[in-house]
């Protein structure tokens, strides 16, 4: 866009000198707009809370005005330990990260094992 208006601008400079070049500015700078595309992608809000609790066991769950409590789980805390718990929403749900504290959750599957591989399954040799 720039570039095109610069050319008109130099163009119109050329056909009517010092009032061509005054026009083509002026245009320039009432059609001018920013690119907002980004912007568009950011919240519409932020917002940040922060608790403190003592060391030990804890069950966490979080909700907003718009839905249902969700559970984040139940961790363990060491004395002086920080957690984060990064929540983003996406209409009434809520989409939970945390990280820190020791999940102590029995209900929660623990990770799976790396699924090893046969050496004639690759044949290169190597795992």
């Amino acid at each position: 866009r720039a570039v095109i208006k610069r050319e008109l601008t130099q163009q119109l400079e050329e056909q009517a000198g010092f009032w061509g070049r005054v026009v083509g500015d002026l245009f320039t700078f009432v059609t001018e707009r920013a690119d907002l595309r980004c912007w568009r992608t950011l919240p519409d809000t932020w917002q940040a809370a922060r608790a403190f609790l003592p060391a030990g066991k804890h069950e966490l769950s979080l909700a907003t005005n718009a839905g249902e409590p969700t559970a984040v789980g139940t961790f363990e805390l060491e004395p002086g330990e920080t957690m984060f718990i990064f929540v983003r929403t996406a209409g009434t749900q809520l989409h939970i990260h945390p990280i820190g504290g020791r999940r102590v959750d029995a209900s929660v599957a623990p990770p799976e094992e790396p699924v090893e591989t046969r050496p004639d399954a690759n044949p290169k040799g190597s795992p």
